[in-house]
């Protein structure tokens, strides 16, 4: 993962900062690094961790990356986190107990992809869909209400966006969503 020009490293225990050994040198407006970019120049620096690990990821595919930042559940806490310059706990903004309690997994979970994330660039806000059986959920986050704003009626297989909609996939079927009066 990068993010800001900054290296980091995410493990199903916690978020790690990757250094390189690398010097800078300004001038004018101009930045010059020097030296040879060789990764683990220092230790590398959890970001947000504790003594039985924090902000870990299990899932290849529960992940999110947008211009706002960087997007993970850790289910073992039961919290849904923003990176970018710092760490925000998104469920703290309404939700903090219903994703503690509804975060882990109640059946073996044998699918590719259970938990998945889009960002919906016409409504402003994050979707994520946690997939297990008949305790499956979509919900929705919006960034203009710091809110928990809506759970949603569909569990896709996947999503795809663009700058206008937003697509889900099921079934291998391809939905549209964001279209005006098409409901």
């Amino acid at each position: 993962l990068v993010l800001n020009n900054k290296l980091y490293a995410h493990t199903t225990e916690t978020l790690w900062q990757i250094f390189t050994n690398e010097k800078q040198l300004e001038l004018d407006d101009t930045t010059i690094y020097l030296g040879t970019g060789d990764l683990f120049g220092q230790i590398p620096y959890p970001i947000y961790a504790n003594s039985v690990g924090y902000g870990g990821n299990k899932y290849q595919h529960g992940i999110l990356q947008t211009e706002l930042g960087y997007f993970w559940i850790d289910d073992y806490a039961g919290k849904v986190h923003m990176f970018n310059d710092n760490i925000d706990v998104l469920n703290d903004y309404g939700m903090q107990y219903w994703f503690k309690n509804n975060s882990k997994y109640c059946y073996s979970n044998t699918c590719d992809s259970p938990i998945i994330f889009a960002y919906d660039h016409y409504n402003n806000r994050l979707l994520l869909t946690k997939k297990d059986a008949d305790k499956s959920y979509t919900i929705s986050y919006s960034f203009n209400n710091k809110a928990w704003i809506s759970f949603h009626s569909f569990i896709p297989d996947y999503y795809l966006w663009d700058r206008n909609n937003y697509y889900t996939v099921k079934d291998k079927l391809i939905y549209r969503h964001n279209v005006q009066c098409k409901y």
